[in-house]
């Protein structure tokens, strides 16, 4: 009894102790605590051999335990340090002795990733060709002719919608500026040595296919990276500034806004202005027309001003040719009455009478070509004259001597002044003369200016047109600078609410969780897919080295002793 007892003992012990065994790897599977898991896929594009691809998982492990990474893998190994990993259908389970801050284990996809071949799951499907001469070749290196490496990089539309919608690809073709000659490209490079590195890049669920051409003397070509990684679109917005630019733009355009309301007031009242000018402008041109108006009378009679003074220097020119006249036949009356002065005082013969006659009949002749006596008074000097001259027979001469010497004194004295006048006509005609010169050249004068009165307005109507036509057009642009203002400030909010959506979208991508490649059980922080082409390079002949003695075998040996004998 005491037997079975301690049978029974002994089992319940053993029971406990596995059961406390289970408890305790179940506790250990759950002990493990992972944070920070990076996922990093890398491949080999191969057009024969399809793709070569394996994960590397970077983590911080902050207790031991077992932490199982999901997905097809082949094979694994640890990159930190060796501990224990369990490959299984599920994927690979680590079993972590300790904490560690910077865990590296890599898992080698057992096949090819969905994506690779199928195109399921990575963001981009990626192609490179080569062509020599125009043709497509699969390049062994060597080659001599025109190549273009051509990278075909297209949007996966059965990808996850994580890596579709959040994914770029760039590109980098290195080429050695020592193998190709007379590149031609169009995308960006960086010469570092002999080598350019051309970049492109692919936004998410877009595609594109670069080129890169030149002249190749035995192709040689290293190879070519593709990066899928996330669009982090809030280090681009901070790196180049983007939402600073935004704000500027948000703030430029509330204030262009502004200025433009602005600017259709100041037009409004510049229209005003010019509406003030152009009435101006039309009360001036009236006042000028009038002023010209006034001169083109003033222009008439300047013009009959000239014409009177024509015709008064003609008439004054006469006036002195007749006073000159005058003149010679007062002097020949003056010695007419001499000679008859002369006759009365001394008549004591005949031929005495005869030459008195002779001298009256001389005054008679001269008394008849005067032009300024009238008919009248012509006829009674003469009609006196006459009897005169027929009573000197029979005349007591002595008292018409002094009859003469009277009259010989007024005619003197008529005569004396008709020489006066005879000389201030010259000066008369000279005056003339200056005055109807200086009428002409008033004349002109005055022409200049009127032709200026007309061409001031005409200016001014020009002006007044002008000012119209401003006024016109102006009057009309304050309400469609309004209207440009109404745009602007349209403008504005949209920048504003482009501006909130951006923030938005980048609140939102960063609080987007990641999704594993290789499983959407695993939890990853960071996904980054890196892929590269098979480098091009000509395989150089490799020389056989002779064996070395101490390399021989003792069989080697024993048989060139043979091979002596034989020779």
């Amino acid at each position: 009894m005491a037997f079975l007892k301690s049978r029974r003992f002994i089992t319940s012990v053993v029971l406990l102790v596995f059961l406390c065994s289970i408890s305790l790897q179940a506790l250990a599977v759950n002990d493990a605590q992972v944070e920070g898991v990076r996922e990093t896929v890398y491949g080999v594009l191969n057009d024969h051999e399809g793709m070569s691809v394996y994960t590397v998982y970077k983590m911080k492990v902050d207790s031991p335990g077992e932490y199982t990474i999901y997905g097809n893998f082949a094979s694994g190994r640890c990159l930190t340090e060796d501990i224990e990993f369990r490959l299984h259908e599920q994927g690979v389970t680590l079993v972590f002795p300790k904490a560690y801050d910077a865990f590296y284990f890599q898992a080698e996809n057992k096949v090819d990733l969905p994506g690779t071949r199928s195109n399921v799951m990575l963001p981009f499907i990626v192609k490179e060709s080569i062509e020599l001469d125009g043709q497509k070749i699969t390049a062994a290196g060597g080659e001599s002719g025109h190549v273009r490496i051509i990278v075909e990089v297209r949007s996966n539309e059965e990808a996850d919608d994580f890596f579709r919608e959040n994914f770029v690809a760039q590109v980098q073709i290195p080429i050695d500026t020592k193998v190709f000659r007379n590149i031609k490209t169009d995308l960006s490079g960086v010469l570092v040595g002999s080598t350019y590195t051309f970049s492109g890049m692919v936004l998410p669920g877009r595609s594109a296919t670069f080129i890169v051409e030149g002249d190749v003397e035995s192709l040689k070509l290293d190879s070519i990276s593709i990066t899928m990684m996330k669009y982090n679109m809030s280090s681009m917005i901070e790196e180049f500034g983007i939402a600073d630019s935004i704000r500027e733009m948000e703030e430029g355009a509330g204030e262009l806004a502004d200025g433009t309301r602005q600017l259709a007031d100041g037009i409004g009242k510049l229209s005003e202005g010019i509406s003030e000018a152009r009435d101006g402008a039309n009360t001036l041109k009236s006042s000028v027309k009038k002023y010209s108006d006034g001169m083109d009378e003033y222009g008439k009679g300047f013009d009959e001003l000239s014409a009177g003074g024509d015709i008064l220097a003609q008439s004054m020119a006469e006036y002195a040719d007749g006073m000159g006249r005058i003149d010679a036949e007062g002097a020949a009356l003056i010695e007419g009455f001499e000679q008859l002065k002369k006759g009365l005082s001394g008549i004591t013969s005949g031929e005495q009478m005869n030459a008195l006659a002779e001298g009256l009949q001389t005054i008679a002749g001269a008394i008849e070509q005067s032009p300024t006596m009238s008919a009248v008074e012509k006829q009674q000097i003469l009609a006196a004259i006459t009897g005169m001259t027929s009573s000197l027979a029979r005349q007591d001469y002595s008292e018409l001597s002094g009859q003469l010497e009277k009259y010989g004194q007024g005619l003197r004295k008529y005569v004396e002044g008709v020489s006066a006048l005879s000389a201030s006509a010259s000066a008369i005609v000279k005056g003339t003369s200056e005055y109807v010169s200086g009428v002409r050249a008033l004349k002109d004068s005055f022409v200049q200016l009127s032709a200026g009165a007309k061409g001031i307005l005409g200016g001014i109507s020009s002006l007044s047109d002008g000012l119209g036509e401003i006024s016109s057009r102006l009057s009309e642009m304050p309400d469609r600078v309004n209207e440009l203002a109404d745009g602007q400030d349209t403008l504005y909010e949209g920048i504003k609410s482009f501006n909130r959506a951006l923030i938005d979208y980048v609140d939102e991508g960063e609080g987007q969780q990641a999704v594993s490649i290789n499983s959407p059980q695993n939890s990853v922080d960071q996904v980054q897919i890196v892929l590269r082409t098979t480098a091009v390079a000509a395989e150089k002949p490799v020389k056989e080295k002779p064996q070395s003695s101490m390399t021989r075998t003792i069989l080697d040996r024993l048989l060139d002793l043979f091979r002596k004998d034989n020779r």
